[in-house]
């Protein structure tokens, strides 16, 4: 991963002076105002016809910055992930750029310092984050690095604020990249989280700041996109709608009388809930810092609970090139003599145009997926793929790509949970017109969808159509993400498996090997290491090799049994599945545990 600030040392035209140190104010105060999902794009990018929806969209996100910074007077201004709608096929590298100027504008203009993490959106089409923090850069004053070490992401550091007699490091402030998407061996995906590697940079910078501190915790702020999982633990069911409640899955949730301020007004979306992420608010509690950590993601949201002492705060977004009710910031206020008071306030920006926007791309692609996954809990599985198809024709008539691709994907592994092979390779065609039509073969979002197209023909026995959509999967996973990346387990696995069908054992045992050294360096993936050692006794089998089949057995079911996690949706079906190679190869007592463990 690339390090530290950009390269422009190498010519005496790129010097650029010594930044000050970030300071409290002789009152002890120091103010920072949180910026998230400004979502920001060129409105000549837009092809509406009618020109005043992108212009004025354009006109009320930077109303909305200037009058937040009028009102917040910050010493920092923080930019809280999807900076920019990245999705947008349009972009190019002097759009982006373009973009990237016109929300630093208001800052630079005001000489504020300036840090940020990005969001799942901001490199989403392919133009990498690490390029894009080159372009903030070329403000003198962004605080943000490329990364403080050499670690997973992008954006990861660690700024230091000086007391108010310049003495002494009173407050600490981390940047973390929460990183964009994850998909699991079965094809299943959701949002990224934080990687163990970040972690330990954290941890490991921490405890340098403590030693330099008399041994004593330096108070910490945090901040990055994605919220954590906590939040979802915080949530209890409640039995109708209501105020700062909100519905999912048929279900109704509110935080009670947890919730300390602010306003609940959609389900959160932290990392994939079908895996284990909790360990990054963990090591918040391990070094005992981090005060309070300040989120985005969630457009309407802007509550604050606090959980084992730790606050979690939503900020509302500031775009309108998104979904949206409110649209501000958050002013956060420390206090170098009371690092445990924070104050914050949400700052709400009034609308300075009367043009009526209507739905956004990314919100209607929200809103199909909610209703498509509640047809599908509802078992109203011949509903659900009408749906799909209903919404792709929508998609196709105004032109929207980038939905109509998910939607696609969505339709792939719709048929190939219903068997219907025909379906699934008609929609598997569209997808790969539409990746060459639009040049996403060497992006991530290509290579979750080839590696997803590639699992399907597998699984529909077409093994000799399914590799070279493998190959090209790998081909724009290892131009795009580190090789230790947890993507490339699910593509081992699947990979493995159809080198298995094809008879190529050799090379399938060195895949599935590949797949159980990547799940190794993250927690919380007992019960997919378990799923492999069931498909390597499989494999086994073929070369009769009796001890190999035995050893891989009691792997699986000691993972299983000694996991000590959430007995969710996807441990559930892992279980399953090591439970039919248990029946296979007649281990009886394994089924037993294992169906025991799971109507505890």
């Amino acid at each position: 991963m690339a390090m530290g600030k950009p390269n422009k040392w190498k010519t005496d035209n790129f010097l650029r002076a010594e930044q000050e140190p970030l300071k409290f104010s002789d009152d002890g105060k120091f103010r920072i105002l949180h910026l998230t999902d400004i979502h920001e794009v060129m409105p000549e990018m837009d092809d509406d016809d009618n020109r005043e929806i992108p212009e004025n969209k354009d006109k009320e996100t930077l109303n909305v910055i200037e009058k937040c910074i009028e009102e917040a007077k910050p010493d920092l201004v923080v930019f809280g992930g999807d900076n920019i709608s990245g999705y947008w096929e349009e972009f190019n590298y002097d759009l982006i750029h373009k973009t990237i100027t016109k929300i630093v504008e208001p800052i630079k203009r005001r000489n504020i310092p300036l840090a940020l993490v990005f969001g799942n959106h901001d490199g989403e089409v392919g133009f990498y984050t690490d390029i894009q923090m080159i372009m903030y850069s070329d403000y003198d004053n962004c605080r943000s690095t490329l990364n403080d070490a050499d670690v997973f992401g992008c954006g990861n550091c660690n700024l230091t604020i000086k007391s108010s007699d310049g003495k002494r490091n009173a407050f600490s402030i981390w940047l973390m990249d929460s990183n964009d998407y994850m998909s699991d061996d079965e094809g299943d995906s959701g949002y990224a989280y934080v990687h163990k590697d970040q972690i330990d940079w954290y941890e490991k910078r921490s405890r340098e700041l403590a030693d330099e501190n008399g041994g004593k915790p330096v108070p910490a702020i945090l901040f990055q996109h994605i919220p954590v999982q906590q939040e979802i633990h915080e949530l209890q069911e409640v039995a109708g709608e209501g105020e700062n409640v909100v519905e999912k899955d048929g279900k109704y949730y509110s935080f009670g009388e947890k919730l300390i301020s602010g306003r609940l007004r959609e389900y959160p979306c932290p990392p994939f809930m079908k895996q284990d992420h909790t360990a990054q608010f963990k090591s918040w509690k391990k070094m005992g810092d981090i005060k309070a950590a300040f989120f985005g993601h969630d457009h309407v949201n802007d509550f604050h609970i606090k959980v084992d002492g730790i606050s979690l705060y939503q900020t509302i977004g500031c775009g309108y090139f998104t979904y949206g009710r409110e649209h501000g910031g958050r002013l956060i206020v420390l206090d170098e003599n009371n690092p445990e008071n924070i104050e914050t306030k949400t700052i709400e920006v009034e609308r300075i145009t009367t043009t009526e926007f209507g739905k956004n791309r990314d919100n209607d692609l929200e809103v199909i997926l909610n209703e498509y996954d509640e047809l599908l809990n509802k078992n109203q599985v011949k509903e659900a793929g009408e749906y799909l198809e209903e919404q792709i024709l929508k998609a196709k008539e105004r032109a929207d790509a980038f939905t109509e691709m998910t939607l696609h994907n969505e339709v792939v592994s719709f048929h190939r949970r219903t068997g219907e092979q025909k379906k699934a390779v008609g929609a598997i065609n569209e997808i790969l017109e539409l990746l060459e039509k639009f040049s996403l073969e060497n992006s991530v979002l290509g290579a979750n969808m080839y590696l997803n197209c590639a699992t399907t023909l597998n699984f529909f026995h077409r093994t000799a159509d399914s590799l070279p959509l493998f190959v090209r999967a790998f081909e724009a996973y290892i131009n795009t993400i580190p090789q230790n990346d947890y993507r490339f387990a699910g593509f081992y696995n699947n990979y493995a498996l159809a080198l298995y069908e094809s008879e190529n054992y050799d090379e399938a045992l060195r895949y599935f090997r590949k797949a159980l050294n990547i799940l190794s360096l993250y927690k919380g993936n007992d019960s997919e290491i378990a799923v492999i050692f069931c498909n390597l006794s499989h494999l086994f089998e073929k070369t009769s090799d009796e001890e190999m089949i035995n050893n891989c057995l009691n792997s699986a079911f000691f993972a299983l049994k000694d996991y000590d996690g959430e007995i969710n949706n996807n441990f559930i079906l892992h279980c399953q599945k090591c439970n039919e190679a248990f029946k296979h190869f007649k281990k009886d007592d394994f089924v037993k545990e294992i169906e025991a463990k799971l109507t505890k």
